[in-house]
């Protein structure tokens, strides 16, 4: 359990807890308690959180681990989004609970290359509204449909410019400046018509100028 454990910390993107734990590799409390126990002198407590909540003490540690022992963290991280998986149940039972799926589940799925998985949870609205109401802001689901639109930009244009057109409302409903959402057009113009120029693209573009300037 404490490899498994480590691991787990080396795969994450934030701070950890035991429920958190508990979740991730299916073990009781008591279980949870003992690893934290017996890892504290290679973890971070919290600082600005009243519950403990742990990271990797060194970043150069969690570096390591994920090239010398990158099949173990992979394998980790699996874990990671199997629990992520869980938020519809885990938001009803333990909002707080939910919020690390709310924040990172789309990162891991990139992570790993799980590109259906990614495009469906991007589509998912249900998931976007309790990610809104939860997080309180919009920064997650931008991050979520950039995750899927850049998974997607090199075999599935289409998906690609659906998703990235939502990412633009996104950012217009945050009252984005204007002048960063052009940036973020011709950006995303150069991804999707370096290999392909056909007549979705350019409507699809026509529809994202249309959000911007109206």
């Amino acid at each position: 359990i404490l490899l498994q454990s480590l691991y787990v910390f080396a795969a994450s993107k934030d701070f950890i807890t035991t429920k958190q734990l508990q979740y991730i590799l299916n073990i009781g409390e008591a279980d949870a308690e003992m690893v934290i126990y017996e890892m504290r002198e290679v973890l971070f407590d919290n600082p600005v959180t009243e519950e403990e909540d742990f990271q990797l003490f060194h970043e150069s540690f969690r570096e390591y681990l994920v090239k010398e022992k990158n099949s173990s963290v992979r394998e980790a991280e699996l874990n990671i989004i199997k629990y992520c998986r869980q938020w519809n149940e885990i938001v009803i039972n333990d909002p707080k609970l939910a919020l690390y799926p709310f924040k990172y589940f789309s990162f891991h799925l990139m992570n790993l290359g799980l590109k259906e998985e990614l495009t469906e949870l991007a589509f998912n609205q249900k998931f976007i509204s309790n990610q809104l109401k939860h997080t309180h802001n919009r920064d997650n689901s931008f991050s979520l449909l950039k995750h899927a639109s850049q998974i997607n930009s090199e075999e599935s244009h289409e998906n690609a410019l659906n998703l990235f057109i939502q990412a633009i409302k996104f950012h217009k409903e945050s009252a984005l400046n204007k002048n960063i959402l052009k940036q973020i057009l011709v950006e995303q113009n150069a991804i999707l018509l370096s290999s392909t120029l056909n007549s979705f693209a350019t409507n699809g573009f026509t529809e994202l100028a249309t959000i911007i300037f109206y």
